[in-house]
C-alpha cells in the first residue's frame, strides 16, 4: 500500500516552521506522482518528493531523517533521487491494489482515492499545503513555490476532470502553481480501450454486421464472374462455309485468295 504516512508538507519540513518558511519563498522543492491505472483494478507508478540540498542543510538531518523510506508505506522500491541542487526520494510501485493504493483516513487532508464504478474508475482527491490546524504548524505560511504536479492515466477515454486533459494518452495532469488553498483533484475515466471497430460492426446486432460483411464479399465475388462472362473472345474472318473459330482458339491458317482470270484477244471496239 502507497499512502502518505503524514501529511506531504510536514514530511518535506520537518515539522519547522523556519524551513516551511524557507521553502515557500526559495520553491526548492519537487513533488510529483504519476499514477497508471490499469484496467485489472491494479495501479503501476512513480513518486519523486525532493528538496534543495541547502533547505536539507537546515534541517541538521540527512535527506533519510526528513524523506524517510516508509514516506509512501507500501511495496515498492526506493532509490535515492537527484536533479541539479535538488535531492529526494524516488518511489516506484507496481501492480499494486486500487482498494490498497487508496487512503483509508477518510479525515485525512492529503486524501487519495481510486474507485471502480461502473465502466469508469473515479479518482478524488484533496491536496492540502496549507497549515491547516495542527498547532505544530501553526503560523506557518502555505508552499506556494516548488513544483507540485499530479498525473493519472486511465485505461479508456477521459469522461471528465478538473485538471488538464490529454485525450491521447487518456491521461489527466494538475500542476497547481497557488497552494495556499487546498486543491481538489477529480477525474473519471473509462475503463477499458476503445474499440477501433464498434462490436455491432463485427458480431452486434443479431448477427447483423456478420452479414454485412458476408454481403459486401458475395458482391465482389458476382461482379468478378460477371465481368469474366463479358469478355469476348478474338474475332476472326473466315470465308463462308468454313467453321467459326471456338472462343480462346488459334485463328483458322489464312485461306488462299482466288485465283485471277485475264483475258486475252483482240481489243473490243
Amino acid at each position: 500500500m502507497l499512502r502518505a504516512s503524514a501529511p506531504t508538507r510536514r514530511l518535506l519540513v520537518g515539522a519547522t516552521t523556519a524551513v516551511v518558511a524557507l521553502l515557500a519563498l526559495s520553491g526548492c522543492y519537487r513533488i510529483e506522482m504519476a499514477v497508471t491505472i490499469q484496467d485489472d483494478d491494479t495501479v503501476d507508478g512513480t513518486a519523486i518528493i525532493a528538496i534543495d540540498k541547502s533547505v536539507l542543510g537546515l534541517t541538521g538531518g540527512t535527506i533519510d531523517d526528513v524523506i524517510p523510506d516508509d514516506t509512501l508505506s507500501g511495496e515498492g522500491t526506493v532509490e535515492p533521487f537527484t536533479d541539479g541542487d535538488l535531492v529526494g526520494k524516488k518511489f516506484t510501485f507496481e501492480n499494486t491494489p486500487i482498494s490498497t493504493f487508496s487512503k483509508e483516513q477518510s479525515d485525512d487532508a492529503d486524501e487519495l482515492t481510486i474507485e471502480h464504478v461502473g465502466d469508469t474508475y473515479v479518482v478524488d482527491g484533496t491536496l492540502d499545503m496549507t497549515s491547516g490546524d495542527e498547532t505544530d504548524d501553526a503560523g506557518a505560511p502555505a508552499l506556494t513555490g516548488g513544483t507540485v504536479k499530479f498525473t493519472f492515466t486511465f485505461p479508456g477515454e477521459v469522461v471528465e476532470a478538473n485538471g488538464e486533459i490529454d485525450s491521447e494518452t487518456h491521461s489527466v495532469t494538475w500542476a497547481p502553481t497557488d497552494l495556499s488553498t487546498p486543491v481538489v483533484m477529480h477525474a473519471v475515466g473509462k475503463d477499458k480501450a476503445g474499440w477501433a471497430l464498434a462490436p455491432w460492426m463485427l458480431f452486434g446486432g443479431g448477427g447483423l454486421g456478420l452479414l454485412v460483411v458476408l454481403g459486401v464479399v458475395l458482391l465482389v465475388v458476382l461482379r468478378s464472374r460477371r465481368s469474366a462472362e463479358a469478355v469476348v473472345g478474338p474475332v476472326f474472318s473466315y470465308y463462308p462455309g468454313t467453321a467459326a473459330p471456338v472462343a480462346g482458339a488459334y485463328p483458322p491458317p489464312a485461306q488462299a485468295a482466288p485465283p485471277t482470270v485475264t483475258s486475252w484477244g483482240p481489243p473490243q471496239h
